[in-house]
């Protein structure tokens, strides 16, 4: 799409407060092009009822020729506001169906041409009400054709931009990206999107917003995930009281929100889908790829998992947290740290980009008996330091499908020595774990990483269940014939019952360790063991009553 140079000229020099005539996309368009005189509605949140404001630096959609019915291609009206409201203005959408066509595109080098609506500035706000939809129209991207969608993109640097009281509407039955295709599966429609080698958004937030109906693989992307090493990451995106609903409807692999970004911040929102998603989808509510993140307050519903914790191509990723979550139901995941040394194939230059200072505390996951399920799987194939669990409750019903409560697991990629996988420093401590197949599992594999400290306390840990065979409260295991060592791990003051309905035994630890303490443990009713020591391959140092 193309203005007139005329167009740009009238809008940088002439201040005067008049009409002008400008063509845009060969239609006949008028603008008030000082909006002096613009009135414009604010809604009043806590009553059904608008008051009228003057304010010039307010730019009301409607009166720039958007009408809002659902009907009417609204897009041309709209870039005009934004660029009337370039320096520092608002942007504002009254009550209405505001129906987009993005006809504009750039190009990202990396993965193709990219269709976008809209333009941002600096210092700019997007304010509609609880009832302004900015919707997709129909047919943008469709099966034959399957499009990148963003409703506001970027491909360079910018900042302090705000959206409250928007709803955006991506029209996923009438947008498909063909799912069934594995070329078209990673398309996203997204509301915004940072694209490129230098994209970037400092100070970026959405308040209040509801993101639905979307077809593709995200809805809020801070950047396209550039596996350039030395790109620079943007910061300060806050995503707060925002709801997600029945997104990713087309794809099978989605994370509503893609946090390639430094100091995250997504709080009280509300991800739901109307189903629970088929358990060949992956349904993920966020991916935090950045430091100083914060992933808190938030409700999840029929998700296949709730968070991705995963590292990037710059640096490391450290002090995050993630608080106060309700995941209920979940099928596969509650918290899952995640990079392997491959995607799809492809060697990825994230080596000995560690994760840590993590905090996952307070949080309730309730899995379905769809799937195996982990509530928080410690699982990444890099260095993972500083990490705490604690305080977490995790509940499943049924025995159909093999779970854990927490999973620490690292097994060798080829393309890393052994002392870039060093997980240190892991406390489990204080967590509630009813009905998983093992309540807490620590797996150092043939020729893994190092197991360094590893503190397993104060868990209360109940009925664990598996179809077959005996379910264990605690396992800590380095493979027998590995060569692998925990160098320092310690299992103490937990409480491991039974209700005895099934097979259940208590700890069990194998392999190799310098120092393994077990101390003041409680167990009721199991059915097998207490505490299982037969595998121990070497052991430097036992300490501990071993059976109080």
């Amino acid at each position: 799409m193309a203005f007139k140079a005329s167009f740009f000229q009238d809008f940088l020099q002439n201040k005067i407060s008049v009409f002008k005539q400008h063509e845009i996309l060969g239609l006949s368009y008028q603008s008030d092009i000082t909006n002096s005189e613009t009135t414009i509605t604010n809604y009043i949140d806590d009553r059904d009822t608008y008051v009228t404001t003057t304010d010039s630096t307010y730019f009301n959609v409607k009166n720039h020729g958007a009408k809002g019915d659902g009907t009417t291609d609204d897009t041309d009206a709209i870039i005009v506001t934004m660029m009337l409201a370039a320096s520092g203005g608002t942007v504002f959408f009254p009550p209405g169906v505001y129906r987009v066509n993005p006809h504009n595109f750039y190009f990202d080098p990396t993965d193709g041409v990219r269709y976008c609506f809209g333009l941002l500035y600096d210092n700019m706000k997007f304010l509609g009400t609880p009832y302004s939809i900015i919707k997709l129209a129909d047919a943008v991207s469709t099966d034959a054709v399957p499009l990148n969608i963003a409703i506001f993109a970027y491909s360079g640097h910018q900042t302090n931009i705000a959206f409250e009281d928007l709803t955006f509407d991506f029209n996923y039955y009438l947008n498909p990206i063909n799912g069934g295709l594995v070329a078209a599966d990673k398309k996203f429609h997204a509301a915004i999107a940072f694209c490129g080698e230098s994209a970037r958004g400092d100070d970026i937030s959405f308040h209040n917003c509801r993101f639905q109906n979307s077809a593709g693989g995200n809805v809020i992307l801070t950047s396209c995930a550039t596996t350039s090493t030395s790109y620079v990451m943007g910061k300060r995106w806050t995503i707060r009281d925002c709801k997600f609903w029945n997104n990713g409807m087309d794809t099978t692999d989605f994370s509503a929100i893609f946090g390639w970004c430094d100091e995250l911040t997504v709080d009280n929102c509300h991800f739901w889908q109307d189903a629970m998603p088929a358990v060949t989808k992956v349904i993920n509510a966020c991916e935090i790829h950045g430091s100083n993140s914060s992933f808190i307050n938030n409700k999840i519903e029929n998700y296949t998992q709730m968070l991705w914790v995963a590292p990037n191509y710059t640096g490391a990723v450290e002090n995050v947290l993630v608080q106060g979550n309700t995941g209920d139901p979940l099928s596969h995941y509650g918290v899952r740290f995640y990079r392997n040394e491959t995607n799809g194939g492809v060697a990825e230059p994230q080596v000995n980009q560690p994760i840590r200072h993590v905090k996952i505390d307070h949080n309730n996951f309730v899995f379905t008996d769809t799937a195996a399920a982990i509530g928080v799987a410690v699982t990444s194939q890099l260095t993972l330091t500083d990490i705490d669990v604690t305080w977490n409750t995790i509940r499943k019903a049924g025995t159909a499908f093999d779970s854990w409560g927490v999973r620490l697991l690292c097994q060798l990629e080829h393309n890393y020595l052994a002392e870039d996988q060093i997980h240190d420093n892991i406390a489990i401590e204080h967590n509630y774990i009813e009905g998983m197949f093992r309540g807490i599992e620590a797996y150092y594999d043939t020729g893994g990483g190092i197991g360094k400290r590893i503190r397993i306390r104060d868990n209360r840990i109940k009925n664990c269940r598996m179809a077959v065979g005996t379910a264990i409260g605690i396992l800590i295991w380095t493979g027998l014939a590995s060569g692998m060592i925990i160098d320092d791990a310690e299992i103490s003051e937990n409480s491991i019952t039974s209700d005895g309905l099934n097979a259940m035994g208590g700890i069990d630890a194998a392999g190799t360790f310098n120092v393994l303490r077990i101390d003041g443990n409680h167990f009721k009713d199991l059915s097998e063991w207490n505490i299982y020591l037969a595998d121990i391959v070497a052991q430097t140092t036992k300490e501990g009553d071993q059976n109080p």
